[in-house]
């Protein structure tokens, strides 16, 4: 079976994305291996993980878990900016969730219409 260029093109940003949360989120642990944020980031990257090879295989759940990852990513960028204790953070916070949002938006409607 044939994928469409979109549906590869998705996996692998998702899979990259991931690894790239993975090691950005190396430095969190401090110290100890059950720091919140760094435990939530290896639970996101395991699920993108998923997403990303659902995808790859065109399979009925696909969607849903990208949804997830899409969810977890989002809330794992505002636990690690807040995290910060600045209130200055809060304006930079809205940029990259509007971008976010948007590039959640339009994946999920080509999504939607392929798998």
């Amino acid at each position: 079976m044939r994928r469409p260029a979109g549906i590869v093109l998705i996996s692998l940003l998702i899979a990259a994305a991931s690894v790239g949360m993975l090691i950005e989120a190396l430095p969190l642990r401090r110290g100890s291996p059950f720091n919140r944020a760094f435990i939530t980031c290896v639970a996101i990257a395991a699920l993108g993980l998923v997403a990303a090879q659902a995808l790859w295989r065109l399979r009925p759940y696909a969607f849903l878990t990208f949804t997830l990852w899409s969810v977890g990513v989002a809330s794992w960028l505002v636990m690690v900016r807040l995290g910060t204790g600045s209130s200055a953070h809060l304006i930079r916070l809205f940029e990259p969730l509007l971008y976010l949002g948007l590039a959640y938006a339009v994946l999920a409607l080509y999504l939607r219409r392929v798998v």
